[in-house]
């Protein structure tokens, strides 16, 4: 099943519990952010959700909080991003521009942090804990 042929009602219960996942154990998830992010960048996500709290953004902050070890970040920051980037381009692609700099603030703001941390991990170039 491909979450993007999906309706709109079942995507939103999908993330749902996708983010009650993340939620209950991101502690434990390792290599499984990654097929986390594909499925949350496939969703259809309403650019009113994704601009406020949102099961989306609720699952990209418990990765930052989780993400301790360098060698499980580096994993999945790359579809981390590409999930970010999906969020902040979808409404373009529709034809509608009503994306704020104040909406996009939290998704900016996690790319930067992204870009914060990767840049750390490449100056103390080592696969130790970092914070």
């Amino acid at each position: 099943m491909q979450l993007e042929n999906c309706d709109a009602v079942i995507q939103d219960q999908i993330i749902s519990c996708i983010s009650q996942l993340v939620e209950s154990c991101s502690n434990q998830l390792c290599s499984g952010w990654r097929p986390l992010f594909n499925a949350l960048r496939n969703a259809n996500v309403p650019h009113q959700r994704s601009a406020q709290h949102s099961p989306v953004l609720d699952v990209l902050h418990s990765f930052f909080l989780a993400s301790k070890q360098a060698s499980i970040f580096a994993y999945a920051a790359h579809d981390c991003i590409k999930c970010l980037m999906k969020i902040l381009t979808t409404n373009e692609e529709n034809g509608s521009r009503k994306m704020t700099v104040t909406s996009a603030s939290p998704i900016l703001q996690y790319l930067e942090e992204v870009a914060d941390i990767l840049i750390r991990m490449h100056n103390n170039k080592s696969s130790e804990m970092f914070q």
